[in-house]
């Protein structure tokens, strides 16, 4: 439960990052990780940033755009460990 919710604060975490609105992030965050799983509302899409309709082109752009910002030897944020597996996980469901 605790790796699913990291990976659900990795896609919101990536998403204020990305467009620089950092501030963004923490007004998104509203702590129903688990219903939102369990309603199927954060799927790996949504951790790599594409459409659900991506091209597997898409998705491998997302993935190494995504990967070269939270490599845990590249980035100094302590979660980034975490952040990388999710990451690495999303891209090996999608990428088949």
């Amino acid at each position: 439960m605790l790796f699913a919710r990291r990976c659900w604060l990795l896609a919101q975490r990536n998403k204020a990052s990305s467009y620089g609105v950092r501030a963004r992030f923490f007004s998104i965050y509203h702590g129903g990780l688990p219903h939102d799983i369990k309603a199927g509302r954060v799927t790996h899409y949504n951790v790599l940033q594409v459409k659900n309709d991506a091209t597997v082109k898409e998705i491998r752009e997302a993935y190494l755009r995504l990967v070269k910002l939270h490599h845990p030897d590249t980035s100094k944020d302590p979660d980034s460990p975490v952040i990388f597996i999710c990451i690495r996980d999303a891209h090996d469901i999608l990428r088949v």
